[in-house]
């Protein structure tokens, strides 16, 4: 994890030189307790923990800015054990990881935990793409339950007997999560901006699209509008059909038709919350559109291998596409709907060249993003 920084920690790496500070806190009575382990007789002993702590890299140091002084750490761990085996009935699945913290006793109630938590939860979504965190406390420590709830998590379950502590006893834990879905959705539920989806025929835009619904985002589907006028006018709807259809909608209204016809719709949900394009094609339907929401558009490209693009058309079980008619379409759209201009201009590019996960974790990334802009 990158060093992050809050109000008043900087969150960082271990080093060894932090071995007396860190023996400190760790040898007051109370500290470890809190969190299943015993208190630090001796320097020694927090040497050798110290240094699992920086060999392994995924327990975080946290230092007051003020002073420089650490008082405390963070961890940040993926799990496969049986604790986490467990929450996957209840949804906790994919890339999780479970977070844990102790804090140095004069430094409680302070709200500084629950300044590191957030910090620490963003990072999860933001930098590292995970699908859910998950954080647990025994049910004695009342203050981390207050942090647990201040930061976003949603109790799920207390397991009885299941958690092995330095005296051998097994504890209950009650068991928290919090998924990128919930951490995004509120954050850019009123996005100002409409986000249109670009992309070559099987990059997987309208994947993208149902992902961006899933956070609660409208959508405006430029194909409908083909489809429905082929439908009006009696027509197949099939492949050639729909290029023609499209063509001629573009000689009728000019290269930026479709944004032509759709902009009311787009701006009048775009003022109800936020906004996903699904088939923006061309670079004229792109600058009329900017023009119109006074540049309130930001593009964002899907990119996929030609191979691999070809070979999902090839088996799809809606309307699949040969080679040959996947190539045609590829040319036509080029060469006759200006679809390269918005593809070489995005504001973003999300990679679909993996699974199913790895497209869904290349869309937090964009998600986070967002969230800077």
């Amino acid at each position: 994890m990158k060093t992050l920084y809050t109000e008043r920690l900087i969150i960082r790496d271990f080093t060894m030189d932090d071995l007396t500070e860190f023996n400190q806190y760790c040898s007051v009575q109370g500290v470890g307790e809190m969190a299943g382990w015993s208190t630090h007789k001796s320097l020694d002993e927090s040497k050798e923990i110290l240094s699992r702590f920086v060999k392994e890299g995924h327990t975080y140091c946290l230092e007051l800015k003020q002073t420089g002084k650490v008082i405390g750490s963070i961890g940040i761990e993926e799990r496969n054990n049986e604790i986490s085996q467990n929450l996957q009935q209840d949804g906790v699945c994919g890339k999780v990881v479970e977070i844990g913290y102790v804090l140095a006793k004069d430094h409680w109630n302070c709200g500084l935990m629950t300044e590191a938590v957030t910090a620490v939860v963003e990072s999860c979504f933001c930098d590292l793409h995970v699908d859910h965190v998950m954080v647990g406390h025994f049910p004695f420590n009342v203050a981390s339950k207050r942090v647990i709830e201040k930061t976003g998590f949603k109790y799920i379950k207390t397991l009885k007997n299941i958690y092995p502590i330095y005296d051998g006893q097994k504890l209950d834990v009650c068991l928290y999560s919090q998924s990128a879905f919930d951490f995004f959705q509120p954050r850019l539920a009123h996005f100002d901006k409409a986000v249109a989806l670009v992309g070559m025929c099987g990059s997987g835009k309208s994947v993208l699209t149902e992902m961006f619904e899933q956070l609660g985002w409208s959508k405006v589907y430029f194909g409908g509008v083909t489809v429905s006028q082929l439908k009006k006018e009696g027509l197949e709807i099939n492949e050639a059909n729909e290029r023609a259809m499209r063509e001629g909608l573009r000689k009728k209204y000019g290269m930026g038709a479709f944004a032509v016809l759709l902009v009311d719709e787009i701006k009048e949900k775009l003022a109800q919350g936020s906004l996903v394009l699904d088939g923006l094609y061309s670079w004229s339907e792109f600058t009329h559109l900017e023009k119109a929401l006074d540049g309130k558009i930001l593009l964002c490209a899907v990119v996929t291998n030609r191979g691999l693009r070809y070979q999902r058309l090839a088996s799809r079980t809606f309307r699949p596409l040969t080679n040959q008619q996947a190539t045609s379409r590829d040319f036509s759209e080029i060469e006759n709907l200006e679809k390269g201009g918005p593809i070489a201009c995005a504001d973003y590019y999300v990679d679909n060249n993996g699974t199913y996960d790895d497209f869904r974790h290349n869309f937090y990334g964009f998600l986070a993003y967002l969230l800077k802009n």
